[in-house]
């Protein structure tokens, strides 16, 4: 059952490892629940902080593509050959994330079983074509490009929903305050790190129940 938000009353969120102090001394931020119009402006100011993200099967096409420009034409059988063998690793990472989505669609005992056993194999395989991924990343700037928006995009998220939606906090690093536009940068910098990646998961989290509850509230038709 989903757990349902009251718009009113703020979400309280105590950052791991803060649990352990006393409760006068514990940091605890607290996050306006987002409403309709926060998912849109919550997209546009990562983006205009420079978010980007892209998903897998468009890296492993990047990825495809700097092997053709990187290895060419092969000048004999031999570098054939390793041109070959290092394209099927991206063919075998592009088959175990296509198990891993079949296999997602199956909620019954066998087909979650069979979903583990998919996250697994495309584990392996992303483990596998890791080294070629690291080498092509030196050599071909499109996917490096690609890479570096993919690892800076939880921090960028988790910065502009703080700045968003944080509405105070208890045992802060200073006074709180808001701006025009949101938490003003000197004190989002006063955030450790850690605390604002746990912000943007929390939010993440808040907005897919309010999916579910705008999904929940459709009424049914008349007829």
């Amino acid at each position: 059952m989903a757990k349902y938000l009251d718009p009113k009353q703020p979400v309280s969120l105590v950052p791991m490892g803060e649990e352990a102090k006393p409760e006068q001394e514990r940091r605890t931020y607290l996050l306006r629940v987002p409403g309709l119009s926060d998912r849109a402006a919550l997209q546009r100011a990562v983006r205009l902080a420079g978010g980007r993200q892209h998903p897998p099967l468009a890296m492993l096409a990047a990825l495809r593509r700097g092997m053709e420009e990187i290895y060419g034409d092969p000048r004999d059988e031999s570098e054939a050959a390793a041109k070959s063998n290092l394209l099927a690793l991206i063919d075998a990472d592009e088959e175990a994330l296509r198990v891993v989505w079949e296999t997602a669609k199956d909620q019954s005992e066998d087909g979650r079983a069979a979903f583990v056993e998919a996250l697994a194999a495309l584990s392996r395989a992303e483990a596998e074509l890791l080294p070629l991924s690291n080498m092509i990343e030196q050599a071909y700037r499109p996917y490096a490009e690609m890479r570096a928006d993919n690892e800076a995009y939880n921090g960028i998220y988790s910065i502009e929903a703080a700045r968003l939606l944080l509405d105070g906090w208890e045992n802060g690093p200073a006074e709180f305050r808001r701006g025009r536009t949101g938490v003003p940068d000197d004190l989002l910098a006063r955030i450790p790190e850690m605390h604002l990646l746990q912000i943007g998961a929390k939010v993440q989290e808040m907005l897919r129940v309010s999916d579910t509850e705008a999904k929940n509230s459709v009424s049914p038709s008349v007829t």
